[in-house]
């Protein structure tokens, strides 16, 4: 018994635990009747992988997901510099991918993303993947002059929703997954925030209001 736990015990220490990289959701924000949020890198493990393509799927639940509706075309068919010029100053991480992203809405409260490089040239080494950095963009409308927001999680699998993970592509083309630290988050702001918003919003209706 002993001589079969010394080589567990050795086989623990000579097999490199599979490191993955830890992806953060931020915070919703708000544009008029657009909302929209962000897939980040929070820790790239410092890992060497060079990826050629990046899915994701994010699901909108809690008790306000209803009131939104997925919004795919806002980033559909972008290249990735294309991507960095709509999302400045924040940082893409796939800015040299030259494929257009691809985009779509499984359902009313869920939108994929995807992009992928065109040749090796394209392809992104993870290590260069600050934290901060943008891995996909996730875009939805609602009804700004609604009830005040206070309730909407958001979940990450891969683009079809098969995974329970985002998946990053290697430049063989081998699939792996990342963890999503605050996976089933409530994006809503603080309710300051929301109240500067509805203070902007109600700004807005009053210069375009008729005397």
């Amino acid at each position: 018994m002993r001589t079969v736990l010394g080589i567990v015990a050795i086989l623990m220490l000579v097999s490199p635990v599979m490191a993955e990289p830890i992806l953060e959701l931020t915070m919703a924000q708000f544009d008029g009747n657009l909302m929209y949020f962000d897939l980040v890198m929070a820790d790239n493990q410092g890992m060497t992988d060079r990826i050629s393509g990046f899915e994701a799927q994010a699901v909108l639940g809690g008790a306000d997901a209803a009131r939104f509706t997925s919004a795919p075309d806002q980033v559909r068919d972008l290249e990735g510099s294309e991507v960095s010029a709509l999302i400045a100053p924040a940082v893409y991480a796939w800015d040299l991918f030259t494929v257009p992203t691809t985009a779509i809405a499984p359902l009313p409260t869920s939108m994929s993303f995807g992009h992928a490089a065109s040749s090796p040239l394209e392809y992104v080494m993870l290590s260069s993947v600050a934290p901060g950095t943008v891995v996909a963009r996730f875009c939805f409308t609602f009804d700004p002059l609604g009830p005040a927001l206070t309730d909407l999680t958001v979940s990450v699998r891969s683009y079809g929703g098969g995974s329970g993970y985002p998946i990053f592509t290697d430049r063989l083309g081998e699939t792996f997954a990342g963890t999503v630290a605050n996976d089933g988050a409530n994006i809503v702001p603080e309710p300051a925030t929301l109240a500067l918003l509805g203070f902007g919003v109600l700004g807005l209706f009053m210069r375009r209001r008729p005397w």
